[in-house]
């Protein structure tokens, strides 16, 4: 059984369980989705400040540090911080400084391999993707890792305001995403705040996109790379609209 389709949750709706084994014992966790075969999952985890952990074992982790700080091995990582932790991996010690929060995704079992990897999401230059069809100019991404062996991709994309794409999609791979900034329309699912999550089989129409404020999105997919089917649904135009004047197009500050 694979995980289930989830459109959209808010992440912080989620009820958290307190960890009190395995190597994220003594953090808050709540579970965005999960794979009762394989036993992988995507996670808001909370840490108390002083917390520390070894993460052994045959499963890779994935991480993105919401807020807070702390230290991986001899890497610094701060809010905006993203980590790949491949099996068998060393230096694995996880110690936070602050009280922190980050997205902790747990992988299915792999061999031992590789280094670990980490990208300062602040820091990272974006590429603009305008020369891809079916997206406009004012969406840009930030490449934070494609798996070399399973295609898997994560990255960060972000959307100036006032952004509008124009096409819905149909991808073959597993999308999953956590709205980290701004506001989103999604024509299939509605709209979507900052702490809003998604885990989307393949093969499942969504989109198009709009956004009031701009947004800034952390994006995965699982069993490949990202490949696009596009369409064109009918009144997104109207919808879209209509979004964008449910709230004022300007307010002064004073």
């Amino acid at each position: 059984m694979a995980r289930p389709h989830i459109e959209s949750i808010s992440a912080y709706g989620v009820a958290p369980v307190a960890l009190d084994a395995g190597p994220f014992a003594g953090a808050a966790c709540r579970t965005l989705s999960a794979d009762p075969d394989d036993g992988s999952a995507t996670t808001l985890m909370s840490f108390p400040a002083g917390w520390s952990g070894e993460l052994a074992g045959e499963r890779p982790t994935e991480l993105l540090v919401l807020r807070g700080a702390g230290v991986l091995g001899d890497h610094t990582l701060r809010a905006g911080a993203w980590a790949w932790i491949p099996a068998g991996a060393q230096p694995r010690m996880l110690r936070f400084d602050e009280d922190t929060e980050a997205l902790v995704m747990i992988e299915p079992p792999r061999p031992a391999g590789g280094e670990i990897e980490i990208v300062d999401v602040v820091d990272a230059r974006f590429e603009e993707i305008h020369v891809v069809e079916g997206v406009p100019y004012g969406l840009a991404l930030k490449t934070l890792r494609v798996d070399p062996q399973l295609g898997e991709r994560s990255w960060i994309a972000g959307a100036t305001p006032g952004w509008l794409g124009f096409r819905g999609e149909i991808h073959p791979t597993v999308e999953e995403g956590f709205l980290l900034q701004g506001d989103c329309l999604l024509a299939n699912s509605g709209p979507m705040v900052a702490g809003d999550y998604f885990w989307r089989p393949g093969a499942v129409h969504h989109g198009p996109f709009a956004t009031r404020a701009g947004m800034l999105y952390y994006f995965r997919t699982k069993g490949g790379d990202l490949e696009v089917t596009w369409d064109d649904p009918p009144d997104w135009g109207e919808r879209a609209r209509r979004y964008y004047d449910a709230e004022p197009w300007f307010t002064p500050a004073r």
